[in-house]
């Protein structure tokens, strides 16, 4: 009699335990906490970049922007993309008009022609690889680290979003007391990933122009030396 008690005692006392457990757990699961916190920073990146209507929506650290105005793709990828914990930024379709329709605002604005960037598009562009900072490579090598790689796919997502812009990849190394031919086809080869990387990631290979400079322009140090550098070209 006594052992059929406890054990009614036992499941009631479940009952009232598991929902309890299971409400702690949900109210303590960082992950709800975590997103809001990464929307909340990359809203405030949005901001001021100048773009607070910009819409975030996150897939656990991966944004997907809504409601970019054309032309300003490269800056607002550029924004989110550079919030820690943010892992891949993917932009959806603009909201505004594209290039190449007429223009809202009063006066003798001439259009874009379609697929033809405008000097502030490219200037965008030049700001926004820019602040990417270079591909950083190991001593000797060419092949593309874990960072390199994220670099190198932040850059391709900025290029997709503002097509019709040639692209330079210039390699460099560090300097050495006698930089030889080997140091030039080092640059060369870093130069050729990052390019074939870009392609891999959509951009159009016409696009870019891969050349190694060697040791020509050195940082102030041998590790920001060994890089390549992605920017508009001409």
């Amino acid at each position: 009699m006594a052992e059929r008690g406890f054990r009614r005692g036992w499941w009631v006392a479940a009952l009232f335990a598991v929902p309890t457990v299971l409400a702690g757990v949900a109210l303590g699961w960082p992950g709800p906490q975590l997103a809001d916190g990464l929307r909340a920073r990359s809203a405030a990146a949005l901001d001021a970049a100048g773009l607070p209507d910009v819409h975030v929506a996150l897939d656990g650290r991966d944004a997907r922007l809504g409601n970019v105005p054309a032309g300003a793709e490269g800056s607002a990828v550029s924004a989110v993309g550079g919030v820690g914990g943010v892992r891949t930024v993917e932009l959806l379709a603009p909201a505004v008009p594209p290039r190449g329709t007429a223009p809202t605002a009063t006066g003798p604005t001439a259009p874009a022609e379609p697929g033809v960037p405008t000097p502030a598009e490219r200037e965008r562009l030049a700001a926004a690889l820019a602040a990417l900072g270079p591909v950083l490579f190991a001593p000797d090598s060419a092949e593309l680290t874990a960072s390199a790689h994220r670099t190198v796919a932040r850059a391709a997502a900025l290029l997709v979003a503002v097509p019709g812009v040639p692209v330079l990849v210039e390699g460099h190394v560090a300097s050495t007391p006698d930089a030889t031919e080997a140091g030039v086809r080092l640059a060369e080869r870093r130069a050729a990933a990052v390019a074939d990387e870009l392609a891999a990631a959509g951009v159009d290979p016409g696009r870019v122009t891969a050349r190694g400079r060697g040791a020509e322009v050195p940082r102030a140090t041998a590790a920001l030396s060994r890089r390549a550098e992605i920017s508009p070209d001409g």
